[in-house]
């Protein structure tokens, strides 16, 4: 088995990543909670309308941001003490 070092990562590939899978997590969540909501209060469509819609632009968002820090934070850490070793 070969063995690879990660020593750099790509800050704005790892971002978008990062936001995909936080605007898909967002989504899970805001239907939930949408279906959720509205079962008890049926009065409150709405919300459940803004929760699907505004959940995935939030964790997007937060999900570019914190992907971005995290791997400029690696990077920094990497290159002093070395990279991840992974077996491949």
């Amino acid at each position: 088995m070969a063995v690879q070092e990660w020593k750099k990562f790509d800050v704005m590939r790892l971002a978008t990543v990062s936001a995909a899978v936080g605007a898909i997590m967002g989504l899970i969540l805001g239907i939930i909670v949408a279906a959720i909501g509205t079962s008890l209060l049926p009065m409150a469509v709405g919300f459940g309308l803004l929760s699907v819609v505004a959940f995935p632009v939030m964790y997007g968002i937060t999900g570019f941001v914190f992907g971005a820090i995290g791997a400029i934070v690696y990077n920094f850490v990497a290159e002093k003490i070395g990279g991840i070793r992974v077996t491949v």
